[in-house]
């Protein structure tokens, strides 16, 4: 054509960019054209051809009947105008004879090429002279120093074109090929798949199909693990019954319970784990029964009791070791440690895990390394050990971003955030806790997107968003309760009945702290136990019943002691100080703050330690002791409380030395708290509590 015009000018035009699709396409379909649906179909269709996008948005337009009805209308999957169509076919054409077989062989492999691959199937073929002609006829290009198909849809042409026969063929011969060239290389396993799945070779496709799906799970892909691992199976169940077929329909029968269990399908996944033990148990499979018990135990923990989970985590330890199969007995011991930590028994659960850590790190067990790190974390921080908490979780995110465990990554994430929370960086944790609830909701984790929620609102909570963190913690228990998970139910139900309290509805809030309780007491989580307990005091006292509410909170003291939490005893001592002080029990109130503001320290629980500093100036100013309530409330003036209500109650009382002390003494009060830090201002809080 060019060639006919005298003095006409070529010019080549580029792809155009996602905006000039989207421009090109308005000018043609109006505002319809600027829809990303209409825009993302227009990009996979297209690829930014100019040419073919006016072809296809035409085509578009004539399928659809008006151009306005575009954007309600069903779009298609694909759009093959017939204008393209007549450009694919003439372009194919052109291609010389002995240029075809590679090309369709090449189009088989897939839309990039693989030169070296090429060269093995096609040794004949001169593949320099066939790039140099196919490249020519714009058959092929090279993007960014691949060689690749120009277009997707010329070899989409040459795969429709293909018999039934010729594509089996093809497809068998790019697999031997990649299995050939690329010895046990884990990238090219779901190529693999594919291709033995389209040569139709079933013992292939079996064998790859479970190897694909393994992969997935590793990555937390677990729907699609879910359909590869069926696949393999529903390929097994073809064969001869042997022995060694049973144990390998077992094996995937775990593999697909590991799956469901992740999306908290728990009923399912404890049929697939009881039919795997069920066969191993008949066949003398020791690893298999193991195997089988860990993933009882983690459905168990969920579905029933913890020291109903325990018993098959502890069996499982127990055969791992006789049988010499360290890496099977590391992964039982996090799984045990999970259980322990979730009952209360901290120090068994940090014992278990540190003979963990210690397998998989000899044995260059990367998950198995990554989920007892994380759980390590939790541990620490329970113990009140903030810092190495934020050690251990550091190392979790960093090992979970390296090698691509999804699931662990938002466990590490969501226990990373509880520590900013408690360290009041509100900001930091809300961050990770909705990247951790985004990632839940990309793998299709409906327990971690439960879990998480409830963290959620705790911010929300302590920054005064009380209506925002009932409705998050109510979303929550809803999520929750869809899953099946006991746990879960608890982890949502507790809150929100601390929530409810602060709406008003106190008897509301016991009726629900009483069914919290009720199935964190039937599960063993004695955590929840504890904060149930905890919680009904802090209503009972702030409904008037004083009585009540002391009795309760000395026995929360003795309980939270028993367990051993730091944690727990740092609420029930504040809140117990708190009561006493608006009693007029000022003894009492002194000693139970300045316990909880030792336990602050120890923790470094930076918002419960402003809350215990409002709750001494409170004792302070009770006791008339203006002069020491000053510098602690002028400090945390200048640097304000992270919790909404404490930095408005601190307001209050400083408004209310304002009648108490002289303007001079207020602005020297001001002056020696604003030069304060945190832990100057909780060791002069501590000298005041001791004079008391």
């Amino acid at each position: 054509m060019p060639e006919q015009q005298p003095g006409a000018h070529v010019m080549k035009l580029t792809r155009l960019s996602e905006e000039e699709i989207a421009a090109l396409s308005a000018s043609i379909l109006g505002d319809a054209g600027r829809e990303p649906a209409v825009v993302e179909l227009l990009q996979r269709e297209t690829e930014g051809n100019a040419y073919f996008l006016v072809e296809t948005v035409r085509t578009l337009s004539e399928e659809v009947g008006r151009l306005g009805d575009i954007t309600r209308t069903s779009l298609p999957a694909r759009v093959f105008a017939e204008g393209i169509a007549t450009v694919v076919e003439r372009r194919l054409s052109r291609v010389p004879e002995w240029a075809q077989p590679t090309l369709q062989i090449a189009a088989v492999s897939g839309r990039e090429l693989d030169l070296a691959l090429l060269r093995q199937l096609e040794p004949d073929t001169n593949l320099e002279d066939w790039l140099t002609v196919c490249s020519n006829l714009a058959v092929l290009e090279v993007q960014e120093g691949q060689w690749r198909f120009a277009h997707d849809k010329l070899r989409q042409k040459l795969l429709n074109d293909l018999s039934r026969t010729d594509e089996r063929e093809f497809n068998k011969r790019v697999a031997e090929a990649i299995e050939s060239l690329y010895p046990d290389d884990e990238d090219r396993v779901q190529v693999l798949y594919n291709h033995w799945a389209a040569a139709g070779n079933e013992s292939k496709e079996r064998h790859y199909a479970a190897l694909v799906g393994r992969l997935e799970l590793a990555t937390s892909a677990y729907r699609s693990a879910i359909a590869h691992l069926q696949r393999s199976l529903e390929l097994y169940e073809k064969l001869k019954e042997t022995d060694k077929n049973r144990l390998a329909m077992a094996e995937l029968k775990r593999r697909l319970g590991d799956a469901q269990s992740e999306l908290a399908e728990y009923a399912i996944a404890e049929t697939y784990y009881r039919a795997s033990l069920d066969t191993c148990r008949e066949l003398d499979d020791q690893a298999g029964i193991a195997d089988s018990l860990v993933g009882i135990s983690t459905v168990a923990g969920h579905m029933g009791s913890f020291q109903e989970a325990i018993e098959p985590a502890q069996e499982a330890v127990s055969i791992f070791r006789q049988i010499s199969d360290q890496a099977g007995e590391a992964r039982a011991l996090v799984e045990l440690a999970g259980k322990q930590f979730l009952s209360g028994d901290l120090d068994e659960a940090r014992s278990n895990l540190q003979a963990a850590l210690v397998l998989g790190v000899q044995h260059q067990l990367d998950l198995t390394t990554l989920r007892a790190v994380n759980q390590m974390a939790a541990v620490m921080f329970r113990l009140g050990d903030v810092g190495g908490a934020q050690d251990y979780l550091g190392r979790a995110i960093k090992l979970a971003r390296t090698v691509g465990a999804r699931a662990t990554l938002a466990d590490a994430l969501n226990n990373m955030a509880i520590v900013y929370t408690a360290t009041g960086e509100f900001d930091e944790a809300e961050a990770y806790f909705r990247e951790c609830v985004e990632l839940s909701r990309e793998i299709g984790d409906r327990m971690g997107v439960a879990i998480t929620l409830p963290n959620i609102a705790t911010i929300q909570s302590l920054r005064g968003n009380h209506i925002i963190a009932a409705a998050t913690n109510e979303e929550a228990l809803s999520l929750a309760r869809t899953t099946g998970s006991k746990h879960a139910v608890v982890n949502a139900l507790i809150p929100l009945a601390l929530e409810t309290h602060y709406a008003g509805e106190s008897d509301m809030a016991l009726e629900l702290l009483g069914e919290g309780r009720t199935v964190a007491t039937e599960i063993g989580e004695q955590f929840w136990e504890g904060v149930a307990n905890t919680y009904e005091a802090i209503v009972l006292r702030d409904a008037g019943r004083i009585d009540e509410a002391r009795r309760l909170f000395n026995s929360v003291i003795a309980f939270w002691d028993d367990l051993g939490s730091l944690e727990g005893k740092l609420q029930a001592y504040l809140e117990l100080g708190r009561l006493e002080t608006a009693s007029d029990n000022l003894e009492s109130a002194a000693k139970h703050l300045y316990d909880g503001l030792q336990f602050a320290i120890q923790l470094g629980a930076i918002v419960e330690a402003y809350k215990g500093l409002v709750g001494v100036s409170t004792y302070l100013i009770k006791s008339k002791r203006y002069a020491d309530a000053a510098p602690l409330l002028a400090f945390m003036m200048a640097k304000p409380p992270f919790a909404a209500a404490d930095h408005e109650a601190a307001e209050d009382l400083f408004e209310q030395l304002e009648d108490e002390l002289s303007t001079e003494q207020l602005s020297a009060a001001q002056a020696e708290g604003a030069a304060l830090d945190l832990p100057d201002a909780i060791q002069r809080a501590l000298r005041a509590l001791d004079q008391n």
